[in-house]
């Protein structure tokens, strides 16, 4: 049923604001790259705005521009299309928005499905709270999405 996917496709979605953390994917691209056997991933991260940037530059940093592909602003549509290639979507606020419209939307495409990646949210708050956990957060999206490429 899954058969239009892009094997290894991750999408993120979103603003690129402070508390979508557009950084998180990058770092977890870059944590990816270093501990995969191949890299049998590609990260697409739609949207705009005042960490775009930022974003970029720490994508170079990383050396992951060539895992990551910035469309930049999409409309519905073109997220949309987005969605039903992906294979995991990502998603990395820290508001404590519980299960947002975009996880819906997601979910709703027809040959589609995500991961909620349920590991990663709370540590997000624990570290906003100055828990021990803000280190690891990196670590834990990546340990998430590295089994769903095999």
């Amino acid at each position: 049923p899954f058969n239009h996917k892009e094997p290894g496709s991750i999408l993120w979605a979103a603003r690129m604001i402070d508390w979508k953390h557009p950084e998180l994917v990058v770092k977890t691209a870059s944590y990816l790259k270093e501990h995969l056997e191949e890299n049998t991933f590609h990260i697409t991260m739609i949207g705009g705005g005042e960490l775009e940037e930022e974003t970029h530059r720490l994508a170079e940093e990383l050396g992951v521009t060539d895992v990551i592909t910035f469309p930049g602003f999409q409309g519905p549509e073109e997220v949309r299309a987005a969605m039903e290639k992906s294979e995991i979507y990502l998603v990395t606020s820290d508001r404590k928005e519980g299960w947002g419209a975009v996880v819906n939307e997601a979910m709703y495409t027809e040959k589609g499905r995500a991961w909620w990646l349920t590991p990663v949210i709370p540590a997000l708050w624990e570290a906003e709270a100055g828990g021990s956990r803000g280190q690891e957060i990196e670590t834990i999206l990546a340990n998430t999405v590295k089994p769903r490429l095999y």
